[in-house]
């Protein structure tokens, strides 16, 4: 189990045929992984859920039961950081939106003092 925002490093080291893995959504695919020879493969945890890890090269009878999971939970720090940005994306446009408003107002004041 990960969390959000997590870098997931995974190291998978074949003992027996040569296997593969592959997590579906998130693109993560390892192919050919040879007897004694580790493979590592690494990635940002970014959609939170419970997702597949398929073996992803046919590599005897048991093939098809060859599966894990990786479970990426909320995190707390990586919703506050979305929220934060969000919330500084608006205050810059609000802060540009006040600015140009009095400046019109002023330039009406102006042009009725000078009438």
């Amino acid at each position: 189990m990960v969390n959000q925002g997590d870098i997931v490093v995974i190291t998978v080291e074949a003992q027996d045929a040569v296997h593969g893995f592959y997590i579906e959504e998130y693109e993560v695919r390892q192919d050919a992984i040879l007897p004694g020879t580790p493979k590592t493969v690494s990635f940002v945890a970014d959609k939170v859920g419970m997702f597949r890890i398929h073996c992803s090269t046919i590599c005897g009878s048991l093939h098809p039961f060859m599966m894990g999971q990786l479970i990426v939970q909320p995190s707390i720090r990586f919703i506050g950081s979305a929220l934060g940005i969000s919330g500084l994306t608006v205050a810059f446009f609000a802060y540009v939106w006040m600015r140009s408003e009095p400046k019109e107002e002023s330039s009406k004041k102006e042009e009725d003092n000078k009438k």
